[in-house]
């Protein structure tokens, strides 16, 4: 276990730098941590950030430990039978492409399994982060004059900080009646009143199960500011989570959210604890850091994800899923080459190796004799034992016993281009989750969908036409404004990336207005063709 450890966090505007040493009753800070403001969105202004931070916290060591950004990480968690761990890293990197919207080596990534023996199953934490993200955030280091020995993501870290799921014991009576403590999950948030950011976490047992970053600053539509919490952030914060709870307990029909913990400024979050408990139904606690983390000299509950990723080496901890341990250490590498070739250029080193090299060439040449002899008598009887085995060997039927090599070559090629055709369409299929996903929340208000219809056809020639059809409507007290919000919601879902991207291109059908004979009101019908063709 290290005695010291250098740790950076990145965050959405700043950047916090610190040490922390092991002492005799936990952990201490001798300079607390340095909390630099990011003056602008380019990198150089990151890298200045970090090296301010270096600097003002007194740092020798290039090596420090890193915690992502949690907008740039992907955590998904799932289900597959129990496996030998020899397999885990194979199969796991199979499985998570069937929940993630990219290929697996676009990511650096890392997992942590939890072994459920009686179900004969194990349920997987794959954390990911893609590899232009990962090289940025490398490229701001190595300009800071930095380089990192182990990278995690915020999440990870943050779920280092809260103790084990409570029982049903531990929990106000309401919530407890029906619960089983091992399907008991507890939600963590880290708020960031700087950014008006929020990362939320859904965790048991310090593995993290989900993780979504949420801005607070953007207000959903027909929502008022301060109509019920007197804060704004506070209730996009309560709409965000409801949906994240909703999410998770509908994707796991067992799981109960036990308890929601919260990170932050203390004045400003504290305010929002008892209007979330009644918002979500679910008791709402103020975190705190550990009390192993001795003489804090200015540590709070909004240096949480600092905090957390201190504890990684300084404490025993089973969870550490890091992220660079999927990139080889080149530099490393490279040092030991340059040791090698001083150490073969040195004085003396080829008069040491004449006298070990004559002997061991007479050994040499002896033993290739003998050889020689014995290959010759083996040769011919495993040619014997050849044509035996040719002869007697059974007819595969289809013709292929009576074709030239030639033939059987040319079988192979044709069979191993239908694999790479398959290989292609697996990896080039659409994600329709997210593209439904993007389309739920580009709905503006007053517009509803009535039909939708998705194909997927795959052409013999390798060609794949993908085609979503939308039918909806839409009504507002003003007709006219009816055509704006309807165009307006064309254009915005065209120029989302996440369901635009694969179609080719997005067309309005005909606007046709529908009277309602029985209520005596009219609304406006539409339809959008969205069309793709692209080759395999």
């Amino acid at each position: 276990m290290a005695s010291a450890i250098v740790g950076l966090v990145v965050r959405s505007n700043t950047v916090q730098v610190f040490k922390a040493q092991r002492a005799l009753r936990g952990i201490r800070f001798p300079k607390g941590i340095a909390t630099v403001a990011i003056q602008g969105t380019e990198d150089e202004h990151v890298a200045q950030a970090i090296r301010t931070a270096v600097e003002t916290v007194g740092v020798k060591s290039a090596r420090l430990a890193l915690s992502v950004p949690a907008q740039d990480v992907l955590l998904r968690s799932f289900t597959m039978p129990l496996l030998p761990k020899a397999e885990w890293q194979t199969a796991v990197q199979f499985e998570a492409r069937k929940f993630i919207p990219f290929k697996t080596d676009e990511l650096v990534w890392g997992f942590h399994a939890v072994e459920q023996r009686a179900a004969k199953q194990m349920v997987v934490a794959f954390v990911g982060v893609r590899n232009e993200s990962f090289a940025r955030v490398q490229e701001w280091l190595s300009a800071a004059g930095m380089k990192s020995a182990f990278v995690e993501a915020q999440a990870v870290s943050l779920c280092r900080l809260v103790d084990d799921t409570p029982t049903a014991s531990d929990l106000p009576a309401p919530t407890a009646v029906g619960a089983q403590a091992g399907n008991q999950f507890l939600g963590i948030v880290d708020v960031d009143l700087q950014a008006n950011v929020a990362h939320l976490v859904i965790a048991k047992n310090h593995v993290p199960y989900l993780a979504r970053h949420v801005d607070l600053k953007q207000q959903p539509e027909g929502m008022e500011a301060g109509s019920q919490a007197g804060d704004v952030r506070a209730e996009v914060l309560s709409s965000e989570l409801r949906l994240s709870f909703d999410f998770f307990t509908r994707e796991n029909p067992q799981a109960t959210i036990a308890q929601l913990v919260l990170f932050g400024e203390q004045t400003t979050v504290g305010a929002w604890a008892s209007w979330l408990a009644e918002q979500l139904h679910c008791p709402v606690a103020l975190g705190k850091l550990p009390e192993q983390i001795g003489e804090l000299q200015g540590l709070g509950p909004e240096h949480a994800a600092a905090a957390g990723l201190a504890l990684r080496d300084l404490q025993p901890n089973s969870i550490k899923i890091d992220l660079l341990a999927r990139r080889p250490d080149y530099g490393t590498t490279k040092a030991r080459w340059t040791r090698l070739s001083k150490d073969l250029g040195g004085p003396g080193f080829l008069q040491a190796l004449v006298k070990p090299a004559a002997v061991q060439l007479v050994v040499a040449v002896l033993a290739l004799g003998v050889l020689a002899w014995g290959g010759q008598r083996q040769l011919a009887g495993f040619q014997q034992h050849i044509v035996q085995t040719i002869a007697g060997f059974q007819d595969v039927g289809w013709g292929m016993k009576g074709k030239t090599r030639e033939e059987l070559q040319a079988i192979q090629r044709n069979v191993a281009g239908h694999l790479q055709f398959l290989r292609k369409l697996i990896q080039e299929r659409v994600s329709v989750t997210e593209k439904l996903d993007a389309l739920a929340k580009a709905l503006p208000s007053g517009v509803w969908l009535e039909n939708l219809r998705y194909q997927d056809r795959v052409e013999k020639a390798g060609g794949q036409q993908t085609s979503l059809a939308i039918r909806g409507a839409c009504f507002l007290p003003d007709s006219e404004e009816e055509f704006s919000v309807i165009n307006k919601f064309v254009q915005q879902i065209k120029q989302d990336t996440r369901f635009f991207r694969g179609f080719a291109t997005a067309q309005l059908g005909e606007i046709t207005a529908v009277e309602d004979q029985t209520k005596r009101y009219s609304y406006r019908t539409f339809g959008v063709n969205c069309q793709a063709e692209k080759k395999l």
